[in-house]
């Protein structure tokens, strides 16, 4: 089956001390969460049954854990919610209440019903790559992967074009 393109438009987000809520609680949340950790968010994670590595990580950072299904208002003050169930019609229950109040949603489930994406991304040294690849998370990841590792053997001929460190030249005198 072949998926219209979907225009969108990409852009990095500062998370850090934001409410992030995240329905389900399984390995894709597992992956998304280690990322919101990373970003500095507050995560809420939702879910009657949690993931080993979930809780794993919930002892060591600031991950609170509601062990139950989702209901109306979880979604209250949340900057921004990923829902990451295996059940499609709660994906699109949290979707909605999240679209009702202005928040995006990212789905796991059906990413072209969702008005954000998660891209496939990676940091080597200072740079970010972030690829989405229309609904494509497998080519997305190829990509991702091909572009690092050019950057990590230096095929890429990209060097710092700003300075790091501002500097002043005196000339005469």
């Amino acid at each position: 089956m072949r998926v219209a393109h979907v225009s969108s438009y990409p852009i990095s987000l500062n998370l850090a001390g934001k409410r992030v809520v995240v329905v389900g609680a399984g390995a894709v949340a597992a992956r998304r969460i280690a990322s919101l950790i990373d970003a500095g968010a507050h995560i809420v994670v939702i879910s009657p049954v949690v993931d080993a590595r979930i809780h794993e990580l919930a002892a060591t950072h600031q991950v609170e854990i509601n062990l139950r299904e989702f209901a109306a208002g979880d979604l209250a003050g949340a900057w921004l919610v990923h829902a990451t169930t295996n059940l499609s019609e709660v994906n699109e229950l949290v979707a909605s209440e999240a679209d009702s109040q202005g928040t995006w949603c990212i789905r796991a489930d059906q990413a072209l019903l969702s008005e954000a994406w998660t891209p496939a991304s990676t940091r080597v040294d200072d740079v970010t790559i972030a690829v989405t690849a229309n609904a494509d998370p497998r080519r997305a990841a190829a990509i991702r992967d091909a572009i690092a590792e050019q950057l990590v053997v230096g095929e890429l001929p990209i060097r710092r074009i700003r300075a790091t460190q501002g500097h002043v030249v005196l000339i005469g005198g």
